[in-house]
């Protein structure tokens, strides 16, 4: 208990009928410098909550990212495989074949260029949807991207 003397002291700055009790805690002063009444909350944080957040990130990065992702580990297994059955030097010819072939002939570009474009519709479509707030109940973005014959079709 502290004794106050301001809370009844008149407009002329004299003193009132007496000292008035505050039950308030007493001032303490903080860790800043401050000075604050009554205890500090401090909230601990939970590791399962925050575990929880991390590993869906990162599940969300490795779903979102699922198509480059597998890619790359097709074309590095790939090029494991050739390295192991085959030496190095050859392994170098046949995957620059493939590469000369995709790029060269008109199905291997209309191949490579709609499945470039549905990724990055893909990615171009989610990020204006979660702009825009569009979410399904389950609070998911819906959206479906395939490469068609005459591009790709964007089924929301």
């Amino acid at each position: 208990m502290v004794a106050v003397g301001a809370a009844n002291r008149n407009r002329n700055g004299s003193g009132g009928q007496g000292r008035v009790v505050d039950y308030r805690p007493p001032r303490r002063q903080l860790a800043g410098g401050g000075w604050a009444r009554g205890g500090v909350i401090r909230l601990q944080p939970n590791p399962w909550v925050t575990a929880y957040y991390v590993t869906r990130a990162i599940l969300l990065g490795l779903w979102l990212y699922r198509v480059e992702l597998t890619t790359i580990s097709l074309a590095w297994l790939g090029w494991r495989w050739l390295v192991d059955h085959t030496s190095p030097e050859w392994a170098g010819v046949l995957a620059g074949l493939v590469v000369v072939v995709m790029v060269c002939t008109q199905w291997g570009r209309r191949f490579l260029i709609g499945h470039a474009w549905c990724v990055v519709i893909r990615h171009r479509i989610r990020t204006a949807l979660g702009q825009a707030g569009v979410t399904s109940r389950e609070g998911r973005l819906p959206l479906v991207a395939v490469s068609t014959r005459t591009g790709p079709t964007v089924t929301v």
